[in-house]
């Protein structure tokens, strides 16, 4: 199953091809999107008012078909101990990168970013870029 980031949404939203072309080659029971990717989503569309109705429609007809995940206690278990591995490292990510992260690996999915370089340092942390 797959996780996708918040830039998976914008370039789905802006209809870049590769990506649309994996999303419909996908069941969208094998979909998911966390709490945090919503959240930041949101904000996004506060700050483009107006473009928003119209993004609105497509994001919910498309969160209508696919699993949402709530960031739980396990998730923010996972997301502690993946911040102290990275301080140990010295190489931090943003901390909704950080809770996206630890969503994914706490259920066992890959992560669809075209932010690699910052996923990548999550150690166990399977992730693509579709753009």
């Amino acid at each position: 199953m797959y996780l996708l980031d918040t830039c998976a949404i914008s370039d789905f939203v802006k209809g870049h091809p590769r990506t649309l072309l994996k999303i419909r080659s996908i069941s969208p029971d094998d979909l998911c999107l966390s709490t945090i990717s919503y959240m930041e989503i949101q904000y996004g569309l506060k700050n483009n008012p107006q473009k928003a109705p119209f993004i609105e429609n497509i994001l919910d007809d498309f969160f209508s078909c696919i699993h949402v995940l709530e960031f739980t206690m396990k998730d923010a278990y996972c997301a502690g101990q993946i911040r102290a591995d990275l301080k140990k490292k010295r190489t931090p990510i943003g901390p909704y990168d950080l809770l996206i992260a630890a969503t994914a690996i706490h259920n066992n999915l890959v992560v669809i970013t075209s932010n690699t370089n910052e996923f990548q340092r999550v150690s166990g942390l399977v992730c693509e870029d579709w753009r």
